[in-house]
């Protein structure tokens, strides 16, 4: 299993950083949990337009079945065998993303496995 992560140096952001680890650990996990037989993860971070960041999660799994793409944000949807998972982590992403004024999406690869991309606003407010 890799893991590689590209992060501009002297990168900085105004975020929740327990929601926003929230977030990664949750998606980290989601792309462990597509590649059982080990794979790359990869973590990109840049900037996209002013005052805003995107963060690029890539797997190298299966990938989402095509049906799926459109749910995979829904409370309680899930793909995962009973008791591996509860269908909220993207949720939860969801609306933590929500709160920090951006969006959240989530593609396949041309070549397999799976992207999530989500944008933060760091002008945004924070509590």
């Amino acid at each position: 299993m890799g893991l590689t992560a590209h992060i501009p140096t002297g990168s900085t952001m105004q975020a929740d950083r327990k929601q926003l680890e929230q977030v990664l650990i949750n998606l980290v996990n989601n792309a462990l949990d597509a590649m059982p037989n080990g794979g790359h993860i990869t973590i990109a971070l840049s900037p996209c337009g002013e005052g805003r960041w995107e963060f690029a999660v890539s797997d190298t799994g299966a990938g989402i079945p095509e049906e799926n793409i459109g749910k995979v944000f829904r409370p309680m949807f899930t793909t995962k065998p009973v008791g591996k998972g509860t269908g909220l982590g993207l949720a939860i992403c969801r609306e933590i993303v929500r709160g920090h004024g951006g969006e959240i999406r989530i593609e396949n690869n041309p070549g397999g496995g799976a992207t999530v991309r989500f944008t933060l606003d760091q002008a945004k407010n924070f509590i």
